[in-house]
């Protein structure tokens, strides 16, 4: 939609720095991580499966310079501190008139230097801007949910308290529209994932090993609760053979035809709504620079929750500080973060309409 409004997007780049004079943002500095190949005008960043686009789980290295070299893919692009190629300066009147800033507040701090010297709202907000570091798993299963639940009612999202990955969500609704061969096709996909805590002295220290055993300690304590047909008999231990393994593996090596994952950069931090936290929030349309709005589910002005629908909401917002007319069902149906029980749904009021879920404008 918005390329068909003249957009243009620029991948590989990344903001390394914002610098004002008070009242505008005057500058912005930017470093350029890739060079395209030559016939490449405009990086393409979606693939298509089964007519649907979809973003990869690597980069289109055909469409970068030195793309098939082993140092290139090593590296990291979504790190802060991954290399680049060169450095320029985008300045106001020259290369922008306003901003929209959508960069996650965990990752601003060293974005925002300047800012939070000349602003002491920035100040404030960044050091509140409370998020931890996840990790979790996708698990293809052989039986389906219900099957797996056995005699007990198959929800589609919950959580385990006392467990290293307390909140799961049924996701076999995306298994059609993924590429599995008929015969190792799953029935059933459970996604698992909780706060990353740094590992005890004596755990293993890499990403892969951490994940794989914290993985490996969820299937072999708790898939009972969860799925009381999925456990063996004797003990509360999966029965891995469920795991769909299109290699053939068997016990809980099949783990390995699973997805892992772990995300611990700052923009990739989930946000937090810990109690008194909000009133140190930011507001979309208040930056407090007359060219530059906010977006993201770390400000306030909505739900004030680490979720999508505080993110659409924010950008909205954002949207009608530009000039949009918009009236935006949710804004002020905040929820007060001590008084929140997560497992419970928001009620209506009459003055307040149950907010919709919204797709991303």
């Amino acid at each position: 939609m918005l390329r068909r409004r003249g957009v243009r997007f620029r991948f590989f780049h990344k903001v390394k720095q914002l610098r004002s004079d008070g009242e505008h943002l005057t500058a912005i500095r930017v470093g350029r991580q890739v060079q395209l190949d030559p016939g490449v005008d405009e990086y393409e960043p979606l693939v298509t499966v089964k007519g649907i686009p979809c973003w990869p789980s690597r980069p289109h290295y055909e469409q970068i310079v030195l793309g098939d070299s082993p140092l290139i893919q090593a590296l990291d692009f979504e790190s802060p501190d991954s290399p680049e190629i060169e450095e320029f300066t985008l300045r106001r009147g020259l290369d922008f008139d306003e901003v929209i800033l959508g960069i996650p507040g965990p990752a601003l701090p060293r974005v925002c230097a300047e800012l939070t010297q000349q602003l002491p709202r920035w100040r404030e907000a960044l050091e509140h801007a409370d998020a931890v570091a996840t990790l979790g798993v996708q698990l293809w299963l052989s039986p389906s949910w219900a099957q797996l639940a056995g005699h007990t009612t198959p929800f589609a999202a919950g959580a385990l308290p006392g467990a290293s990955l307390p909140r799961w969500a049924n996701r076999s609704t995306v298994i059609p529209h993924e590429g599995w061969a008929p015969e190792a096709w799953p029935a059933a996909l459970a996604a698992l994932d909780g706060t990353l805590r740094e590992p005890a002295s004596g755990q293993p220290t890499t990403t892969r090993e951490f994940i794989r055993d914290t993985v490996g300690a969820w299937l072999r304590e708790h898939p009972r609760r969860l799925w009381p047909e999925a456990a063996l008999a004797s003990t509360c231990e999966l029965n891995w053979e469920l795991l769909v393994d299109p290699a053939g593996r068997t016990g809980e090596h099949r783990l390995a035809a699973q997805h892992c994952w772990m995300l611990t950069a700052p923009s990739d931090r989930h946000t937090q709504s810990l109690p008194g936290g909000r009133v140190h929030r930011l507001r979309p349309d208040d930056s407090g620079l007359a060219n530059l709005v906010l977006a993201g589910d770390w400000l306030t002005g909505g739900l004030d929750l680490g979720i999508a629908e505080s993110a659409v909401i924010a950008g909205l917002q954002a949207a009608r500080a530009l000039g949009a007319p918009l009236q935006i069902c949710g804004e002020h149906d905040g929820v007060d973060a001590p008084e929140l029980a997560l497992a419970a749904p928001i009620a209506p009021t009459a003055a307040s309409p149950r907010p919709r879920l919204a797709a991303s404008p």
